[in-house]
């Protein structure tokens, strides 16, 4: 047992008990890199990915014969990327079956896993919908040529429509598509054009990100050599204001600062992160947030491998919060949303130099009291990195 794993069962020890968990699976593999992706992946091999669902196996067994998770109700699960969807067919039900043995999943359970299109087909979404997967998540980034190939996204463009509707045919009901905007030569007209296909596949949810230069992707190298054209950020606040306008046209209620949804439709699992519960996270770099306790994983696939062949959760970091910390990050994080946070929240927290950074973005026009709760301006929600360092 490493240290960490010891100073977390410790601490788990003194904290209650949760009372539900979302549980997040990182799965690592891709084809190729995309060029703007900052997350830890690693090159598709069939003979390590199976080496991966065997260690995933262990650590989700490994959770669940403690006592704190064991049996512990699991509201929502995602599977993200990496590629998920280059699981086999009776990988990710080996997967599914242990989290049934290990947790209790919950009758309502939202199951995502985060799909590329290229690589779906009829047998392999009628097996996930068999499993009890029931929502779909598709990267699709852009509709136009040219920015999907400055992307460096692998696979072809047409795969998108047809795997939407694929979905759609065998029977999911909860699909979602994920699109960038701020993309290099990306224009106005260009965004506007992919805001429209989305629409015409008829998604239950569209995700709306900003692109972000991360240290260490090719975009972030190809910019800082000046080979690459940033977008300004005037272009990128109208493109944000095209996409909440359009999307709101067409019956999408903008729930977060970057996800649209069909009443009803809204990212549960997402929705846990923003207010601040419980979530477990596995598999290799995957982030865990548990009754105030931040950990997270090794970000490389054989020393996860590695951690749990010997029996050791493969936890590299960790992070007790107090509960002052726990309930300014709820704030700063419920903030994100449209609905604000209530009050009820903030008042125990308020005093101070936290009182008057808040009463401060209020009088700038970055926050506002609205029903009884607190919510950002039109202003204030593209300032968000702001405002969260001045209530941190």
């Amino acid at each position: 047992m490493t240290n960490f794993e010891k100073r977390l069962l410790k601490g788990l020890e003194t904290h209650a008990h949760p009372r539900d968990l979302g549980l997040y699976i990182h799965v690592p593999f891709c084809r190729t890199r995309c060029h703007f992706c900052s997350f830890y992946v690693t090159p598709y091999h069939e003979r390590r990915i199976q080496e991966f669902v065997s260690a995933l196996v262990t650590e989700l067994t490994c959770y669940g014969q403690r006592a704190l998770f064991h049996r512990c109700p699991i509201s929502t699960v995602y599977f993200g990327g990496g590629t998920p969807s280059v699981l086999k067919n009776q990988q990710l039900m080996e997967i599914l079956y242990v989290l049934g043995e290990a947790f209790s999943l919950d009758s309502q359970v939202e199951i995502t896993i985060e799909m590329d299109p290229s690589t779906v087909n009829e047998t392999s979404l009628q097996s996930a919908l068999s499993m009890g997967v029931n929502r779909l998540s598709f990267g699709v980034q852009t509709f136009e040529g040219e920015e999907w190939s400055l992307l460096g996204r692998s696979g072809g463009m047409n795969a998108i429509s047809h795997a939407t509707w694929l979905a759609t045919q065998i029977g999911f009901s909860n699909v979602s598509l994920d699109l960038m905007y701020g993309l290099p030569k990306q224009t106005l007209t260009s965004w506007q054009q992919s805001l429209r296909q989305a629409i015409e596949l008829r998604p239950q949810h569209i995700s709306c990100y900003a692109l972000t230069l991360e240290e260490g992707t090719r975009f972030h190298r190809d910019t800082q050599a000046g080979n690459l054209p940033a977008t300004e950020p005037v272009l990128e606040m109208v493109m944000q204001d095209l996409a909440i306008s359009y999307l709101g046209a067409e019956g999408y209620q903008h729930y977060e600062v970057s996800n649209f949804a069909w009443p009803g439709m809204e990212c549960r699992h997402n929705l846990r992160y923003w207010s601040g519960k419980d979530y477990l996270g596995a598999g290799p770099s995957a982030q865990s947030y548990v009754s105030g306790m931040r950990f997270g994983n090794v970000a490389d696939l054989a020393a996860y491998g590695n951690m749990l062949n010997r029996q050791e959760l493969p936890i590299e970091s960790l992070d007790v919060l107090s509960q002052e910390e726990r309930a300014r990050e709820r704030v700063i994080f419920g903030l994100r949303m449209t609905q604000g946070v209530p009050s009820d929240d903030i008042v125990p927290i308020c005093e101070g130099q936290w009182q008057s950074s808040i009463e401060r973005m209020i009088d700038g026009g970055l926050l506002v009291w609205e029903n009884n709760r607190l919510k950002t301006t039109e202003m204030g929600s593209r300032q968000l990195d702001s405002i969260a360092v001045q209530l941190l």
